[in-house]
């Protein structure tokens, strides 16, 4: 479902105030066009994702 334009005109605003969304939908944002770049069909077998879920905790609890 797309957003009104009202809705849209609003989240503008928000993000020009709340630094905290502005980085989020900037790394949301980065996250979609990686995901949609992506032509790979791997599929990760549990060890790899639990692999992948420390390194990012790990990544998180850096960045704070």
């Amino acid at each position: 479902m797309e957003a009104s334009l009202l809705e849209k005109i609003k989240l503008i605003i928000h993000l020009i105030y709340c630094k905290a969304c502005r980085q989020y939908s900037k790394k949301n944002g980065q996250l979609t066009k990686f995901i949609k770049a992506s032509k790979s069909q791997h599929v990760m077998s549990k060890d790899e994702k639990k692999i992948l879920h420390k390194n990012l905790e790990d990544q998180l609890k850096q960045q704070q």
